[in-house]
């Protein structure tokens, strides 16, 4: 009789990183063998091992900065306020940050551990380099409660995004999808047909092409938008809300060669219902909430990725341009709920076309449940001040030359990365800070609650085993 064997894994030698030897015994017609393996594994890319990742690919210096100081006694951004404006709180890195630069954690600010079980044994740890940034900066010493370490340029290992071949692997292929109905003649009102239910999924209700109530944005961008909403809308929700439901279906792959928005102008946001990675050959913009419908850690639970993949050299497969997300509302201000893995194969900018008066002020801070993942830099500006009547945006930075504090014009730092300007008395008591809250969902690190279609590469999360193969003893 055959029974099944014990085998103990060890790491290969040869392939440390893609496989491993497993040696043991099996049984076979009552006779004891020894035999040994090689397992062929598959890893999750290592940037979705932190809650805020930046690889700095361009090698520009750069500072993640984070500040800001508690609301009445209480840690993170302030809920939305639909009267008035409620600036303030304190920005909180819960997970791990690894980031090509330098890290400034000013007033209140802190990089914490996960709570409750914390099955990873993620610490709140901080990597960073010195080489294109200023270094650590900790204005309180235990603001950060995991260990500090400082990395090099040669420890950020991105995924091999050619190597995924989206183009190839996915369920759905919408640009495809909406070229065949065009040509058909189907697509009525931007949308596929009523009844386009292609694996258990309705696109009908999922996805818009080019919607005519939204041609600014369309026109503000190259090739064609597809935002992601359902056709009913009417479910508002509240300000840091998203209740308009988005059925996504389960563990599912979307690749679109555009754009993608998250952005309607009747609901608040959208309660994400499935498991779903979303792949743009452009740029990403979320504008709208983005809220899981059940936030339970089960195999069941909901979970979105989105990848900005932006152009990939068909010979290389190395990024070529765009592959930004960007994050706000691009006429009222910023989001307040973002849950999802934000993977941008460039950066993370701010989102917004207008710094007229208070249009584009923010009135609170936001929360992520997720991370953010750059392979260049996260650049997303969240302080503001009053220039001329108008709300700006701005970035705090450090002047090693006279040592004093300056604001940078967001516009000005765009055209000219040296350009400052040191704020006067008045401008300074009108900063608004626009707080962030970026907690990591360690359901990545399971097996069980990935999605197929995350990226991978070199890295510490285990994503099944991809085959194997008998070593002659």
């Amino acid at each position: 009789s055959e029974v099944p064997g014990t085998f103990q894994v060890i790491e290969d030698p040869v392939d440390p990183n893609n496989a491993r030897l497993a040696r043991g015994t099996v049984t076979i017609r009552g006779q004891p063998l020894t035999r040994t393996i090689r397992i062929e594994i598959a890893h999750v890319a290592g940037p979705f091992e932190d809650v805020i990742h930046g690889a700095n690919r361009d090698g520009t210096p750069w500072d993640l900065m984070m500040s800001g100081n508690q609301i009445n006694g209480v840690d993170g951004p302030p809920l939305a306020s639909t009267s008035g404006r409620r600036p303030g709180g304190n920005d909180i890195g819960i997970g791990n940050i690894n980031i090509n630069g330098g890290l400034r954690l000013y007033e209140q600010s802190q990089v914490k551990g996960l709570s409750g079980a914390n099955t990873y044994n993620i610490n709140g740890d901080v990597d960073y380099s010195s080489v294109y940034g200023n270094g650590l900066f900790q204005e309180n010493p235990s603001s950060i409660a995991g260990s500090k370490t400082s990395n090099s340029p040669g420890d950020f290992d991105p995924p091999d995004l050619g190597l995924m071949d989206y183009a190839n692997n996915h369920d759905y292929d919408i640009a495809a999808l909406f070229d065949l109905a065009e040509i058909d003649g189907t697509v009525v009102g931007g949308r596929l047909p009523v009844g386009t239910i292609i694996n258990g999924v309705d696109l009908h209700d999922v996805v818009v092409k080019n919607p005519s109530d939204r041609s600014s944005e369309n026109a503000s961008t190259l090739g064609d938008d597809y935002y992601f909403e359902p056709v009913d809308t009417s479910d508002f929700g509240t300000p840091s809300t998203g209740e308009s439901p988005l059925v996504l279906g389960n563990d599912r792959t979307y690749y679109v060669d555009g754009h993608v928005w998250f952005h309607n102008k009747e609901t608040y946001g959208f309660e994400v219902d499935g498991q779903a990675v979303i792949v743009s050959t452009r740029d990403i913009h979320i504008s709208d909430n983005l809220s899981y419908k059940d936030k339970g850690r089960d195999s069941d639970s909901d979970m979105l990725a989105l990848v900005a993949l932006g152009q990939l050299d068909s010979v290389t497969g190395d990024y070529d341009s765009a592959g930004d997300i960007y994050f706000g509302d691009p006429r009222y201000g910023t989001l307040y709920t973002g849950d999802a893995f934000m993977f941008a194969n460039n950066n993370f900018l701010y989102n917004t076309d207008s710094t007229d008066g208070d249009q584009a002020q923010p009135e609170s801070g936001f929360k992520i449940f997720g991370n953010f993942m750059a392979m260049n830099q996260v650049v997303i500006l969240r302080d503001w001040y009053s220039k001329n009547g108008t709300r700006e945006p701005a970035e705090f930075v450090l002047d090693l030359v006279d040592n004093v504090w300056k604001w940078v014009d967001s516009n000005d730092w765009r055209n000219n990365p040296s350009f400052t300007t040191e704020l006067t008395d008045v401008q300074i008591d009108g900063i608004r800070h626009y707080a962030m809250q970026v907690e990591y969902d360690d359901r990545i690190r399971d097996i069980a609650t990935q999605m197929s279609g995350l990226p991978r590469g070199n890295g510490n999360i285990f994503a099944g085993m991809v085959g194997w193969e008998e070593i002659t003893p």
